[in-house]
């Protein structure tokens, strides 16, 4: 068996996922920021059930982009 697959399937399962919009107004570098961003939090459950919290945060774009690929595979499982 090809080991490349063994490491793809072995990734854990989604758990939960969250996200919420916010936009940052300053920072310690810029009075006037006013950036709008996507907050992120995850659960992903390892094959042996330990669950593991990540969180980050992605410009709006980027969120958009994630959201697009997730749509992607959603609609490719469906074909298999």
């Amino acid at each position: 068996m090809d080991m490349n697959c063994d490491r793809i399937l072995d990734v854990g399962q989604l758990v939960d996922l969250k996200w919420k919009v916010g936009v940052a107004m300053s920072s310690d570098t810029c009075r006037s920021l006013n950036s709008s961003y996507v907050a992120m939090a995850i659960k992903v459950a390892d094959p042996s059930g330990k669950v593991t919290s990540h969180k980050f945060e992605m410009t709006v774009q980027q969120f958009q982009n994630f959201s697009k690929q997730l749509k992607d595979m959603a609609s490719a499982m469906e074909t298999v």
